[in-house]
């Protein structure tokens, strides 16, 4: 399964009480009396948890048997510093990927390294910021299928924010 909608990952989580959200990353927790000692625990209602994102939520998954991608380290032997932050190289929407532009130089050149793989698994791209817009995926926000909240800053720029602002006017958004 993929899950390619916001409605059905929330009911994946709704349906999975180990599962939980944090702003837009899903956590996993499981209740241990190690989480008090740990750097991954937590204390949620006198009880304590252990939490993690990737390894352990990558694992939740795909027992819920939704696929989960990772991209490969690289595919021109690149060398991306901070490309572990993959939320800021694309949003998704309902019809596909927006690719972001950077606006730091060190960042330069991750988004077309993920566009890469992304084209790669036949992900539609429906948008690429280009011009002087900057953007980063992590600047914009789903708060309901009709309404996505946009940051504007160093980041994520006015341009970048009026081009996708038309792109989902076209996708009824």
């Amino acid at each position: 399964m993929i899950v390619k909608t916001l409605e059905k990952m929330e009911k994946i989580v709704a349906s999975n009480k180990e599962l939980s959200w944090s702003g837009w990353t899903v956590l996993h927790s499981s209740k241990s009396d190690l989480a008090q000692t740990s750097k991954h625990g937590v204390r949620i209602n006198n009880s304590w948890y252990l939490q993690k994102q990737f390894a352990q939520i990558s694992d939740v998954y795909k027992s819920l048997d939704i696929t989960v991608h990772v991209v490969p380290n690289s595919f021109d032997d690149l060398d991306l510093p901070n490309f572990i932050f993959q939320r800021d190289l694309f949003w998704q929407t309902m019809e596909g990927v927006v690719i972001s532009r950077m606006s730091s130089p060190i960042r330069a050149g991750e988004e077309a390294y993920v566009s890469k793989y992304l084209s790669s698994l036949n992900i539609p791209i429906t948008m690429t910021v280009g011009g002087n817009g900057v953007l980063e995926g992590a600047d914009c926000l789903w708060l309901r299928p009709d309404i996505v909240l946009c940051g504007i800053g160093n980041r994520t720029n006015l341009e970048a924010y009026r081009s996708l602002k038309i792109h989902m006017t076209l996708q009824s958004v």
